[in-house]
């Protein structure tokens, strides 16, 4: 899924170019979720660096401006560091500041419940 949206964001205008491509179906359910995103101020994305995340927050920062949105990721032992990375990378390719990709320590391995789930 990674190589995937790697692939995908080659560059950002080949991404934009893509969409004005899409069957017209796809066209109107993007410019549907545009005009969700636009009903909001400012939004904050749960960013995983995974394809769906990474596409909402491109539609969220193209729609509102990289100032009105946010992207939330969690630093955790059970996420490679390699995709960690990718994904604060996309996140920078895609114009987020540092102080709007915010990095929340999830600490998951502390919990019993989820060491023993595993």
């Amino acid at each position: 899924m990674v190589a995937l949206a790697g692939r995908l964001y080659d560059k950002r205008s080949r991404l934009a170019d893509s969409l004005a491509m899409l069957p017209e179906t796809l066209t109107t359910k993007y410019e549907q979720l545009k005009a969700i995103l636009s009903s909001y101020r400012r939004v904050i994305v749960a960013f995983s660096g995974g394809l769906d995340s990474w596409f909402l927050l491109f539609a969220a920062v193209e729609t509102l401006g990289k100032e009105n949105a946010i992207a939330a990721i969690g630093v955790s032992e059970s996420l490679a560091r390699s995709e960690y990375e990718l994904a604060c990378k996309f996140a920078g390719e895609l114009g987020l500041p540092d102080d709007r990709l915010i990095k929340i320590e999830t600490r998951e391995l502390e919990d019993p419940g989820y060491v023993q789930n595993s």
